[in-house]
């Protein structure tokens, strides 16, 4: 028993670990392209205005990105609390969030105007 809590502890700490590195990537991939797509106006000597809102469409993404990013990051905080209850989990470390990370969920995590 405590064996198949214990595989379903690991299973879960996997699947963490996968899906902060997609969402690493999904990150990484958008930069990448708004780096292409910057090159290439400048290769096509095309105006700011043409195309800017794909531009802002990929902001809008990488700023959701953003804020799945912090919501996956709340799931250790949850994930220690069930370690402390649960047979299998508490062999695991799910990462439990440090003081200066915690201050992270009381950030906003939207973007803002600046001017």
């Amino acid at each position: 028993m405590i064996n198949d809590h214990l595989t379903a502890a690991k299973d879960i700490q996997n699947e963490i670990k996968s899906a902060e590195a997609a969402i690493d990537d999904a990150l990484a991939s958008l930069g990448r392209l708004v780096g292409k797509m910057v090159a290439a106006r400048r290769a096509f000597d095309i105006e700011l205005n043409v195309g800017a809102k794909a531009f802002d469409r990929i902001g809008e993404a990488t700023a959701l990105i953003c804020q799945t990013r912090a919501k996956v990051l709340g799931v250790h905080a949850v994930l220690s609390d069930v370690r402390e209850t649960a047979p299998g989990f508490r062999e695991l470390g799910f990462g439990a969030l440090q003081p200066s990370e915690a201050k992270l969920d009381a950030q906003p995590t939207t973007l803002r105007a600046v001017s």
